[in-house]
């Protein structure tokens, strides 16, 4: 079994995959890539990536309309997406950041600077799957707890019933 994260690289360039895959190197992730946004939404309903790196600008679907589709699959609403593209302008970055992209960085990127946010978001989301896990199982045991209760009162109340038709 794989305990590496899983990244989803995202561009249309393989030079700018690799530029990523480059700068990631000393991580330890697990890499799978996608050369525009139809393909990634289709590779994540497989791998369900721990994180996305993405683009903006790609040939049949670009990284905003592929944003949307992977915040409308339920199990994807909370994996990080972080835009890496050559758009610049504030209005890009609102609008990648309104769709429900996590961060942007303008190309080019500079390597430290990725690898602090992609670890950070990965960082992140990891503890947040932690939380919520932790969360489900207190439910789990705090619905035992409940029933317990229940029929302990259940007990108790036919316990009293009967001593007072003796």
């Amino acid at each position: 079994m794989n305990n590496k994260p899983i990244l989803l690289l995202v561009d249309d360039r393989k030079d700018n995959r690799l530029a990523m895959k480059i700068a990631l190197k000393r991580e330890s992730y697990d890499i799978q890539e996608a050369t525009n946004g139809q393909e990634a939404v289709d590779i994540c309903k497989k791998i369900n990536p721990d994180i996305i790196l993405m683009d903006a600008m790609m040939p049949i679907m670009d990284g905003y309309d592929e944003t949307k589709a992977i915040r409308e699959i339920e199990e994807f609403k909370r994996t990080p997406i972080l835009m890496v593209t050559a758009l610049t302008e504030k209005d890009d970055k609102i609008k990648a950041l309104d769709i429900g992209v996590n961060d942007f960085i303008s190309k080019p990127f500079d390597k430290t600077e990725l690898l602090i946010r992609v670890n950070s978001l990965v960082s992140l989301y990891l503890e947040f799957l932690h939380k919520e896990e932790k969360l489900v199982e207190l439910n789990k045991e705090l619905d035992k707890h409940k029933n317990n209760l229940e029929i302990k009162v259940e007990e108790e109340i036919q316990k009293r019933k009967n001593n007072e038709n003796n």
